[in-house]
């Protein structure tokens, strides 16, 4: 065995390109280990170079090297082109050479496409080989094997596998096998254990701007996953730089998309498009375009972009093909939540239905929290279920995990409830505050001031402000809203509880197709923060009544062109106390009337619509005072 050689199992790339420097005459086998230490130094063209001569001069395996270095920079059909030059070479390469060519293949073959079967099969005949290898290059093939097994769902048989590398692989090694060890940890939602192995490898590695990068990536998942979306956002923008730095492009697309992810929870068109613009670019193989479908027709579908449905629906074939259980999963929801959106009501109920099966099939299912915040209206949907059904069990699951439930109320009063029981809040406007912080998605303390303090001095509204943000970490535990330092704003943080906001819920519910619209609003007052007098209030308020009024008479226009008159009299009649100036209501409870019950109660409609209008504004529309005039010159029925 060369001394490069043996520094480069150790995982000492430096001391290995110094015994390679030292070297009078050096063969090709040592060019080609030097090429590994210069890759894993983070110089790819002398990698490149010296790997390329290696091969050259006889070094077959060296083009294993170099399909490793064409992976790393993205570039996935030349590294299968250079495994498939010593395909045939095989028999004759060393059991480290041959376990290395069979875990590459597997690796390459996942990124462009293949399915769980073959790759895994790879795998194991890299692992089988590695028996009789050096430890660590058990090692090496333990956490590759590790790391896409749990990628296939299959967390509880990569542990294993993971755990060996750790246990046995080299310094670098064991600092990789540990992140993707709290990468398992965050999909199985245990926040806690995935934190306290992150922080060791931080804690135990040396200067390594690749890990750094992964590291700030997981992150950024956790992050996300607890409802941390400063935190998350930071992390992630710190994961592409690293990543844009170390030429890691395949780490880039994937923090990338989770600031998509965060821009699609939030609305945030700005950071969304940011992040496409990049992210397109990035994508390297059929498994990088697949995630990009996933993101982006999420994203465009919350938008009310028809095409995301599209998208959505590519993306969970691709996933489910391969048998990338976890992501299969994850893309349904979020392909249930745009059928929703567009009316699909019977798709998205056999979307749900197929997703709660792969639950149940799931030995240990991963996390659905930080999806669910994504798709509010299969939220909405699970919700309504009786609590026995069996989509919601295996989908909300996670209540019985998290069973605190915290809900903000701001139509009618203004009530934070804790697992159904009103909180006693000393502080006036906390309740605003947190629907304040929840709409704008974070604000800076002078815009906060602006908004809801304006006729308050600066130094008192931030006092104040303050005093309402201590407030609420003392009486809602699990509930803060802490200062983001990068971004310079406030945002509502939950972790380890269930918040929901009533206006959500209510957005959420009436996507849907309105058939039950009267139902849906039986259930709530129109009357957002009706003590508030904010500036910022009012204007919620009314534009609140004008939106759900418009929705009503989009509904009662079907209703109407299908006869289904009594509906539109009685919807009309529940929303004109909340907007008894809007034309369009009149209208439609006059005409409503007249095809229920006749001229006489409809003309008497008209009377009293007239007077109302005579009251708030002097006279009678004309549209509405003509409707009244054809009535009553019509004959009796």
């Amino acid at each position: 065995m060369t001394t490069v050689r043996e520094a480069v199992l150790a995982g000492e790339y430096g001391r290995g390109l110094e015994q390679y420097n030292r070297l009078t005459q050096p063969k090709a086998e040592d060019l080609r280990w030097a090429g590994v230490c210069a890759a894993q130094q983070g110089r790819g063209v002398q990698a490149r170079q010296q790997l390329e001569q290696a091969a050259q001069r006889g070094c077959h395996a060296a083009r294993i090297d170099l399909a490793s270095l064409h992976r790393f920079a993205g570039e996935f059909a030349q590294a299968l082109t250079s495994l498939t030059l010593v395909q045939e070479a095989l028999p004759l390469l060393t059991l480290l050479d041959r376990a290395l060519w069979y875990r590459e293949r597997a690796i390459v073959g996942h990124e462009l496409g293949e399915g769980m079967q073959t790759v895994l099969g790879f795998f194991e005949q890299a692992w089988v080989t590695a028996s009789d290898a050096p430890l660590a290059m058990q090692a090496s093939v333990a956490h590759a094997y590790g790391m896409h097994l749990t990628r296939f769902g299959e967390d509880h048989r990569a542990s294993a596998y993971l755990e060996f590398a750790a246990e046995h692989g080299h310094s670098v090694r064991r600092a990789y096998a540990i992140a993707t060890l709290a990468s398992c940890a965050i999909y199985q939602g245990e926040g806690s254990q995935a934190r306290a192995l992150l922080d060791s490898v931080r804690k135990d590695s040396t200067d390594d701007p690749v890990l750094e990068a992964v590291l700030a990536y997981h992150q950024g998942q956790l992050f996300r996953t607890e409802g941390a979306y400063e935190q998350a956002v930071s992390a992630f923008q710190r994961a592409v730089s690293l990543a844009q730095t170390e030429l890691r492009p395949s780490t880039e697309l994937h923090a990338r998309l989770g600031l998509l992810a965060l821009a699609t929870e939030r609305g945030d068109e700005a950071m969304a498009r940011t992040a496409l613009v990049r992210a397109r670019r990035l994508v390297r193989a059929p498994r990088d375009e697949a995630f990009l479908k996933w993101r982006e027709g999420s994203w465009r579908a919350s938008q009310g972009d028809r095409g995301g449905l599209g998208l959505l629906e590519e993306a969970v074939s691709f996933f489910q093909d391969r048998e990338l259980r976890r992501e299969a999963l994850w893309s349904r929801l979020h392909l249930a939540e745009a059928q929703e959106r567009f009316g699909q009501g019977e798709a998205c109920a056999a979307s749900l239905s197929e997703a709660a099966d792969w639950v149940a099939a799931f030995e240990t299912p991963p996390t659905l929290v930080a999806e669910l915040r994504l798709t509010p209206r299969v939220t909405a949907r699970l919700e309504s279920l009786p609590l026995g059904a069996y989509e919601r069990l295996h989908l909300l699951k996670e209540d019985a995990q998290n069973p605190r439930q915290v809900n903000l109320k701001t139509l009618g009063g203004a009530e934070v409830l804790v697992d159904g029981q009103s909180i006693r809040l000393r502080l006036k406007r906390v309740v605003e505050v947190l629907a304040y912080l929840l709409k704008s998605g974070g604000a800076s303390l002078a815009e906060v001031q602006r908004d809801l303090f304006p006729e308050v001095r600066p130094a008192q509204a931030k006092g104040y402000f303050h005093q309402i943000r201590l407030h609420i970490k003392e009486r809602v535990p699990g509930l803060s809203v802490p200062f983001d330092e990068v971004r310079g704003t406030y945002a509502v943080r939950s972790e380890g509880i269930r918040l929901t906001w009533d206006i959500q819920t209510l957005t959420a519910e009436l996507a849907r197709p309105q058939d039950s619209l009267l139902k849906i609003l039986e259930r709530y007052e129109l009357d957002f923060l009706k003590d508030a007098d904010s500036v910022w209030a009012t204007e919620e308020r009314e534009r609140l009544r004008r939106w759900v009024t418009q929705v009503a008479l989009e509904t009662m226009d079907g209703w109407y062109r299908t006869g289904q008159f009594e509906k539109c009299v009685s919807l009309a009649e529940r929303l004109l106390p909340l907007d008894p100036l809007d034309e369009a209501l009149h209208e439609f409870l006059i005409q409503a009337t007249l095809e229920t019950r006749g001229r006489a109660a409809a003309y008497q409609s008209y009377l009293s619509s007239a007077e109302i209008f005579r009251r708030e504004v002097d006279e009678v529309p004309p549209r509405l005072k003509a409707l009244g005039e054809d009535i009553r010159k019509r004959p009796f029925n």
